[in-house]
């Protein structure tokens, strides 16, 4: 059973105001103003271009220096990404990554189930794991800067530019993942390219909570637990209102779903629910529950249970 161990995040010191600098943002004053007032966002971490990968980076070096962990026992490196990387062999961050740990440590990414890849990896890193050393540690790293406008803004959501780097542990004492689920819809692939009047896109959005709260009572029922035995639930952050309305479909207080960092971050992909757990992890106590529940585009639903 694989456990998170640490939470570190970076993000660049540049924000951008969604209403007073909606012009960069891509948006129309109008249309700032939905973001801002209906979906909740208000200031948006933009990173300057080319600094993503050193961003990353820099999250690995305060990870394990914050933990106290030297880079020999690092054994797995996986970046969860959602956007693809074009470029030369050997030049992509796995490989960076590998270099600057100095190691053997098996290095590779994957952007398969885009912003829910980050809760896939958790299960292939616990099996990657299950054959090293028992002090042996894996480090997830996930965030990327939106280069486009098709990344920065979504139909109901704006993307912020955070790099996270997680470390995790089997058998640590801290967050131990008790299950998760992730279900693929196939018949929603052309995600975002879809035209807004597709039958696939109204489709889509007429059964989105249907879908979600399918993959949250999988993930609940293989742990054996219930919806009012959540202590928070972990969303990833695109539109509050989509979130408000999936309390009453998983059967949780809105109460619960925390909702702090989608004005203060925007939606960084799969690092969403990672960056809404470092948040909470103060608050939390021995034995709580915490649910994480991402989204990724072209129809792919995953949760995964914490126990704190």
């Amino acid at each position: 059973m694989i456990a998170i161990d640490a939470v570190v995040r970076v993000e660049p010191e540049r924000r951008l105001s969604v209403t007073d600098d909606h012009a960069l943002l891509g948006l129309t004053s109008a249309r700032a103003r939905v973001y801002g007032r209906l979906y909740g966002y208000d200031r948006i971490p933009v990173a300057a271009a080319g600094q993503e990968f050193p961003m990353l980076l820099d999250a690995v070096r305060r990870l394990l220096d914050e933990a106290r962990v030297t880079p020999d026992r690092v054994a797995v490196v996986v970046h969860a990404h959602t956007g693809p990387y074009i470029g030369p062999v050997g030049a992509g961050l796995p490989r960076l990554v590998a270099r600057q740990l100095g190691g053997d440590a098996l290095c590779f990414g994957t952007q398969s189930n885009k912003c829910v890849s980050s809760i896939s990896a958790l299960d292939l890193m616990d099996r990657l794991l299950a054959g090293r050393p028992g002090d042996a540690v894996g480090v997830l790293l996930i965030g990327e800067t939106a280069d486009s406008p098709d990344l920065r803004v979504l139909d109901t959501g704006i993307a912020g530019d955070v790099a996270c780097a997680v470390l995790l542990r089997r058998n640590g004492p801290r967050d131990r993942v008790l299950a998760h689920a992730v279900a693929t819809h196939g018949q929603y692939a052309g995600g975002i390219y879809t035209e807004p009047g597709a039958p696939s896109r109204q489709e889509y959005e007429r059964r989105f909570q249907e879908h979600l709260g399918d993959v949250v009572d999988r993930t609940l029922r293989r742990a054996g637990r219930r919806p009012d035995e959540l202590t928070v639930l972990l969303p990833h952050n695109v539109n509050v209102n989509v979130w408000r309305a999936a309390a009453g479909v998983i059967g949780v207080p809105a109460a619960r779903i925390v909702l702090d960092n989608v004005p203060r971050y925007g939606h960084c992909f799969g690092a969403d629910i990672f960056l809404n757990l470092d948040t909470v992890r103060p608050r939390l106590r021995p034995g709580d529950l915490a649910l994480m529940a991402s989204v990724g585009v072209g129809g792919t639903f995953g949760a995964v249970l914490l126990e704190h």
